[in-house]
């Protein structure tokens, strides 16, 4: 059995990690182009801040000005991210794969991802993964 669970109304960024997990991920991404990218695996919550006063100052809305009038992530894009993610406690050790810019968009930037005690990821090595948070169309 599939089970198939969107990310359309999450708040928040968080991870997908490939793997044989029975559940699928949705989110609405690429802005204004809403593109529904699939992918099979656990999402794990990253920086779920969502109070109203502190908003501007958390990773979703970094990340949503990062792609201001803008669906595609290139090198430049990939450097703020990068600067952002190493920025913040929770998301020390992610960073963005330079080898999928192309597959990557907004609100669904494929990652590589090196486990730290500040991220909420503890494995035996570095892991590949997706990150996302609510599209800003």
């Amino acid at each position: 059995m599939k089970l198939k669970a969107s990310l359309y109304e999450m708040i928040g960024v968080g991870l997908i990690i490939p793997c044989k997990s029975g559940c699928i991920y949705s989110n609405q991404t690429g802005g204004g182009a809403c593109f529904q990218p699939e992918m099979e695996g656990v999402f794990v919550p990253v920086n779920f801040d969502c109070l109203p006063e502190i908003f501007s100052d958390t990773v979703e809305y970094k990340l949503s000005q990062i792609f201001l009038e803008c669906e595609k992530v290139d090198f430049t894009r990939a450097e703020a991210i990068d600067t952002l993610l190493a920025s913040r406690y929770e998301t020390r050790g992610i960073s963005v794969d330079r080898q999928r810019l192309e597959q990557s968009m907004e609100a669904w930037v494929y990652v590589d991802v090196e486990p730290a005690q500040s991220n909420p990821i503890e494995c035996d090595g570095p892991l590949k993964g997706v990150l996302t948070w609510p599209n800003s169309d």
